[in-house]
């Protein structure tokens, strides 16, 4: 029997009285080999395959060993996320490729039409075949469960089954959560807007019916305590029937606080009060009278220290956000509106927060000088005390000016849009790009440490990426394997850099202080560990100082006693992949994640995430007390996983020019596919093989392209098809071209 979610190799045993045969399947449409079935003396039971669920249609064959003539009864479980079905069909039609294959006679295909095609619900599907000699007895056929996902929702199709179902179903359990980055009004730390807007602005959010199974994930608590303050979380979002994300992100970008000095605020609102808070809500900031708690006596005695709660990758995400958000949708409104807050933004970090000396960020705000017992500046990371000179920073830095560098490319390119320049453009243009390659330059070998000695290294082939540098010289290093990914994926680290960082994580270079080496690193296996050695004491002055005296009295941490200390982001799993993509290419890559969606299946056989650590000894963190492992509630950002299937196996990107497609498909894949890209209105089908790049207008504003692995094409920034536009494709030269009402666009193959 086939456990739920596995697709293991599948061998059908036939028992033909004292001998027994092998047969693998490989396809289920033509079995390979041919073998004589005869009724056996010890009972047999029933041997199937579902076939396909297309258009709601469910198809299958099914038969007895040891009554392969008669008909079969078989149960089907049809369960989505908000309702659970069973069918009851029989095999009803004769399938001749599974008579001549086995050597029997009979009806053996079934087919139901269980589904619902104007569904928006993502369900998934259980063939049971029941016994013909005991009726008690059923057996989960072969290929059974798949994930059925609607037309008109985003889905991956693969040569793979079990690698395109998985994919599917992580990324629409994650999509169902209410404080995911599907809640209406999107999430609401600015700090992590850019990898909210690249969850979900690929496709068209206003399809999908957005309920939420939030509460069976907290069970009855669904409720955080903030200071003493029970928030019911479930109430903190708007969820609709049907809504746009797209325009509840678009929504907090225009409203979101750029100050007069240009530092972009923390929050838009906190559970719908639209208040705004200028910074991170833990440690608390005295000076912000917005925060329900600022002057909790028992939090804040008198005499207690107070600190700036300000982040500075709120203005990095911010700044990366508007322009994915604009070279997505091209909502030229939307960029007049806020490309000056956005260049705001930019000049805060330039004038106020890049070091008078050095090429890197180094924040002097009050309380964020690295030191233990102190506060943090980082994306999330509030127990850590990042700041001075600051990696984290200093790589987010390095990323959002190279995005904005693409913008103020396009705007440039464009100036039908009317969106007006800054002053000397070209200047300002050349400056981020000169200022972008001068900072990783300078910072990818200044934050570059041997573990060993705890000191700056040029050795490349040895080493990482330490955190910061706090006001007394020390370099804080516990491997910090997420931070060393994002260098990789964004390009910060130099290629030499990239390869020690992937083999550290492959455990061909091991660390020998670190806590965590080689396999170990993957212990929780959907992704690997945040950090690699023990921090008994470098955190924020909430995690460690007693009764506020972070001069006196101050506790000491253990090894994985918290995510940010041994434990597991889900996150990681996505900048893991992506690193090796660019690193050792799509092989390594795919291997990685094909274990990291093994284990999702396996959680998800068990019941869920929270029920396999459980009972696997493990806390998990999500809204309630601490943990060491985070992939839901609070952690939207875990929706990103399934998601380097998107960007790096099917190579996705926006650029300056228009929609970028540079696929990386592994060997072991024949194909791969994504359906309903949403891009600049048009929707897109994109299917990657080895067959000829070519385009085919479906109709109702929809494409469909195909892509050789070999190739690189560009869909240029202006193209859109309306619904009741009429188009079609044909070869110019070495490009596509689509006339559209009688207007040429052209489709580019680049050169790779």
């Amino acid at each position: 029997m086939l456990n739920k979610y596995k697709y293991p190799l599948t061998f059908i045993i036939v028992s033909c009285l004292l001998s027994i045969s092998l047969y693998y399947i490989t396809k289920i449409y033509t079995p390979e080999k041919t073998i004589s079935i005869q009724e056996a003396n010890i009972n047999q039971l029933p041997i199937g395959y579902l076939d396909s669920i297309k258009n709601g249609v469910i198809t299958g064959w099914v038969f007895d060993p040891n009554l392969p003539s008669n008909n079969i009864k078989l149960e089907i479980i049809v369960e989505s996320r908000f309702e659970r079905k069973k069918i009851n069909v029989n095999t009803s039609f004769v399938r001749p490729d599974v008579n001549s294959s086995f050597n029997i006679t009979g009806q053996h295909g079934f087919v139901s039409q269980a589904l619902q095609t104007n569904t928006t619900n993502v369900t998934r599907v259980y063939v049971y075949a029941i016994d013909a000699n005991d009726a008690t007895q059923k057996v989960q056929i072969a290929a059974s469960p798949r994930t059925f996902v609607p037309d008109n929702l985003p889905q991956f199709v693969s040569s793979d089954q079990f690698f395109s179902d998985m994919l599917n179903d992580m990324f629409h359990l994650h999509y169902s959560y209410t404080t995911g980055p599907s809640s209406k009004r999107g999430n609401q730390q600015t700090s992590q807007r850019e990898w909210d807007i690249i969850s979900n602005i690929w496709f068209n959010t206003s399809t999908y019916k957005a309920y939420s199974d939030f509460k069976n994930v907290l069970g009855e608590n669904g409720e955080m305590s903030i200071c003493g303050v029970n928030i019911p979380l479930v109430n903190c979002t708007q969820v609709d029937d049907v809504y746009d994300q797209h325009q509840g992100i678009k929504d907090n970008l225009e409203k979101i606080i750029v100050d007069n000095e240009g530092y972009v605020w923390m929050y838009q609102s906190f559970c719908g009060d639209n208040k705004g808070y200028r910074g991170w809500p833990f440690p608390l900031d005295k000076k912000d009278a917005n925060y329900p708690c600022a002057n909790n006596p028992a939090l804040y005695p008198a005499g207690a220290k107070t600190y700036d709660s300000r982040y500075i990758t709120t203005n990095t995400a911010f700044i990366s956000a508007n322009v994915e958000y604009f070279l997505w949708t091209k909502d030229i409104g939307f960029l007049n509106r806020n490309i000056p807050r956005v260049r705001r933004a930019t000049e805060f970090l330039i004038s106020q927060q890049e070091s008078e000396t050095k090429a890197l960020i180094q924040t002097k705000w009050e309380g964020h000088n690295a030191v233990a017992g102190t506060v943090g500046s980082g994306i999330g990371l509030d127990l850590l005390p990042y700041g001075n000179r600051d990696a984290n920073a200093t790589i987010n830095y390095y990323h959002s000016l190279k995005k904005l560098e693409e913008l103020e490319k396009s705007i440039k390119s464009h100036p039908e849009w009317g969106v007006p320049l800054p002053s000397n453009s070209n200047l300002f243009a050349q400056s981020l790009n000169i200022r972008a390659s001068k900072i990783k330059d300078y910072a990818s070998k200044y934050f570059w440490i041997n573990p060993d000695t705890g000191q700056t290294s040029t050795d490349y082939s040895y080493g990482r990426f330490y955190a910061s540098e706090d006001t007394n010289g020390v370099k804080h290093d516990y491997g910090f394997l997420q931070l060393n990914l994002e260098a990789v994926v964004n390009d910060f680290a130099n290629e030499e850099q990239k390869k020690t960082i992937v083999n550290w994580l492959d455990g061909k270079i091991i660390y020998p202080n670190d806590n965590s080496k080689g396999g170990d690193i993957y212990k929780f296996l959907l992704a690997p560990r945040f950090t690699t050695k023990n921090n008994p004491n470098w955190y924020v002055w909430a995690w460690i100082c007693i009764d506020n005296d972070c001069d006196n009295r101050k506790v000491s941490r253990t090894w994985e006693d918290n995510i940010q200390n041994g434990g597991m982001f889900m996150l990681s799993s996505y900048f893991d992949v992506m690193a090796r993509i660019k690193t050792f290419g799509a092989n390594n890559a795919y291997g990685r994640l094909k274990i990291f969606l093994q284990k999702y299946s396996d959680t998800q056989n068990i019941g869920g995430y929270r029920k396999y650590f459980k009972n696997a000894g493990v806390d998990v963190q999500g809204c309630l007390p601490n943990g060491l492992v985070g992939m839901d509630c609070e952690f939207t950002d875990s929706i990103l996983s399934p998601l380097s299937a998107l960007y790096g196996f099917v190579g996705i990107d926006v650029i300056a020019e228009g929609l970028s497609i540079k696929p990386n498909l592994p060997n072991e894949l024949n194909d791969l596919a994504v359906k309903n890209v949403y891009y600049q209105g048009t929707y897109f089908d994109i299917f990657i093989n080895n067959k000829n790049t070519a385009a085919t207008y479906l109709g109702q504003n929809k494409l469909l392209i195909n892509v050789n692995k070999s190739d690189q094409i560009l869909i240029p920034i202006d193209f859109k098809i309306s619904p009741t536009d009429s188009a079609k494709a044909i070869f110019k030269g070495n490009n596509i071209q689509m006339v559209i009402n009688g207007i040429p666009y052209t489709i580019f193959l680049l050169d790779q």
